[in-house]
């Protein structure tokens, strides 16, 4: 499919960055694809500061929830 659309992968990592009403510092990764005039996220994820938590910015809530909570959503 992204080979079709003259389309590439594409992943964004802005550095560490606060999450409103979270303690620790994050960083987030925006994955998606880059078209000719536009981009397209699939997903954003949290990674903490010390990798040991993960976050999924949920776009239907615009909540940002657990990796598991993600899956369990994905599986619906």
């Amino acid at each position: 499919m992204i080979e079709t659309n003259n389309s590439k992968v594409i992943f964004i990592n802005d550095g560490l960055i606060n999450i409103a009403e979270r303690t620790r510092k994050y960083y987030d990764l925006l994955i998606g694809e880059i078209l000719s005039d536009h981009i397209v996220r699939w997903h954003t994820f949290y990674l903490s500061e010390n990798l040991k938590e993960i976050l999924v910015d949920d776009v239907i809530t615009g909540d940002n929830i657990t990796l598991d909570e993600w899956r369990k959503h994905g599986t619906q």
